[in-house]
């Protein structure tokens, strides 16, 4: 969907949103923006933390700086959404 057609169709979309649906919004045929569920985005926000964390687990034993204290910054602006 276009995203003057998503702009003109943005409570549409939050319906879908809202029934597990998502809606993909393009520029020029290139996909660029999603309007998903939160449940989708705090599940994917939680993979991407999981994921950081398993990499640093993984190479603490290797000779170098521990970048602990900034992951757990960064990862804790990523933090799920909770808009209940």
């Amino acid at each position: 969907m276009g995203l003057s057609e998503l702009r003109d169709n943005f409570s549409e979309s939050v319906v879908r949103a809202q029934m597990g649906i998502p809606t993909i919004g393009t520029n020029r045929g290139k996909p660029i923006v999603a309007i998903v569920p939160v449940e989708v985005l705090n599940e994917y926000i939680e993979n991407e933390q999981r994921e950081l964390r398993e990499m640093i687990r993984g190479r603490q034993n290797e000779d170098t700086t521990d970048l602990t204290a900034e992951l757990n910054a960064i990862t804790d602006k990523l933090a799920p959404t909770d808009r209940s």
